[in-house]
């Protein structure tokens, strides 16, 4: 992680995801990426995190902690939810939509198995 958001700059989106925003990963990424000029965006359940000190922008998610019930759901439901609504938002574009089809198809044809 340190690694790929070292080589982020100004204009760059990073997306974090850590459920409870102490993620070591996670917030020293962030802390590169903020440095470097990204935008950055944390998906997270706690907003007094030390990760939400370093994101521009936040998504506060349900967890599986406010439940009285464990069992009831899984804990990374609520972000795989707000992940596909981004995509699905995103993929209202035209210019987007047409470069994920074409990699898309990309990943297909040179694909070695297919199933």
């Amino acid at each position: 992680m340190k690694i790929n958001s070292s080589i982020i700059s100004e204009g760059d989106l990073v997306i974090a995801i850590s459920i409870s925003g102490q993620t070591k990963k996670i917030v020293d990424s962030l802390k590169i990426a903020q440095s470097n000029g990204a935008n950055t965006l944390l998906i997270t359940s706690f907003e007094d995190s030390e990760a939400h000190k370093y994101a521009k922008m936040k998504a506060l998610i349900y967890n599986i902690a406010f439940f009285d019930e464990q069992r009831f759901i899984n804990s990374q439901f609520s972000v795989i939810y707000l992940l596909d609504t981004i995509c699905i938002i995103l993929l209202q574009d035209r210019d987007i939509n047409n470069k994920y089809n074409k990699t898309v198809s990309t990943i297909l044809k040179k694909s070695v198995y297919r199933g």
